[in-house]
């Protein structure tokens, strides 16, 4: 419980702070930084850019994916996408 507390999740309500919420923004950035995450990189690129192209992504979701990007490939995903 903690752990979902601590990655927003769960949240107080803000009528009641004896409730619980349930923080479905947040559920759904992690679930889409996860969604893209292929075993290659240039497969995990060419997803990033297919979603992109389809619907705007929140800051949260993109620094998710950056995390998850580095635990994977041991690369910073700024290294593909950065001007020249």
């Amino acid at each position: 419980m903690k752990k979902l507390l601590s990655e927003n999740l769960f949240k107080e309500s803000d009528n009641d702070d004896e409730k619980i919420v349930f923080g479905y923004e947040r559920f759904y950035e992690i679930i889409m930084a996860q969604s893209v995450l292929a075993d290659t990189v240039d497969e995990t690129i060419q997803r990033i850019s297919k979603v992109q192209e389809k619907q705007s992504m929140t800051i949260v979701t993109l620094e998710l994916i950056q995390i998850l990007f580095i635990l994977q490939f041991q690369q910073e995903i700024l290294e593909y996408f950065a001007p020249e």
